[in-house]
């Protein structure tokens, strides 16, 4: 046996711009009256789009993406949720 690495995405391409939109949509807020954006402190080689190949994971896992980026924010936001309206957990090392 020996470890190999797989990359899990869907394959289509997004910006942040676009992941930030569907975050705050998820919550029902404009990303735009909540996120500043200065040009100047933007880097030459900071990565403009994201896109994960998963075709090794296709091919040799069978695996393939169920949801797409949307589906996953809005999870990931919903996730966050249910974790903060949860009680805090009482540490119990301390007496």
């Amino acid at each position: 046996d020996r470890a190999e690495d797989f990359v899990i995405a869907t394959g289509s391409t997004f910006s942040l711009q676009d992941f930030i939109e569907e975050a705050f949509k998820a919550v029902n807020l404009d990303w735009r009256r909540h996120v500043d954006f200065e040009t100047t402190l933007v880097r030459p080689l900071d990565i403009a789009v994201s896109r994960g190949a998963p075709y090794k994971a296709a091919a040799e896992l069978g695996w393939r993406a169920a949801k797409k980026m949307p589906d996953v924010v809005r999870a990931m936001v919903a996730a966050v949720g249910v974790a903060e309206s949860k009680p805090p957990r009482r540490d119990r090392t301390k007496s």
